[in-house]
């Protein structure tokens, strides 16, 4: 049970999680009042309206110039690499991925198999 998206991050980041190995629902405890705290605040410093975005705003905006990073996989250095447009075709050399930075417990959960 995951969003599939960066608020899983948020989450772990701060040791917290929705559910552990075992299946049971773990995320009433003080580590997630921790990770809202800071995803409220990060929140205040986004571009207006990303919450009612559609999967494809993230990419326009990154491509635009309005955002700097954004939690996609390869659609948006697709985009860039695949443009007709000179400046695009070039901002995908620049187009990199990582993974998300780790929070306060410093560390960086990898997916299971």
């Amino acid at each position: 049970m995951r969003d599939r998206g960066w608020t899983d991050w948020v989450l772990w980041g701060y040791g917290s999680a929705l559910i552990d190995e075992e299946s049971r629902v773990v995320i009433n405890n003080p580590k997630t009042k921790e990770a809202l705290l800071f995803a409220k605040a990060l929140y205040e410093t986004f571009v207006p309206g990303p919450l009612a975005w559609l999967d494809p705003f993230n990419n326009k905006a990154f491509l635009a110039g309005e955002i700097s990073l954004t939690t996609n996989g390869i659609s948006i250095y697709y985009a860039a690499k695949t443009s007709k447009d000179p400046a695009l075709q070039a901002m995908a050399e620049d187009i990199h991925h990582g993974d998300f930075p780790v929070g306060p417990v410093a560390f960086r959960p990898r997916a299971r198999s």
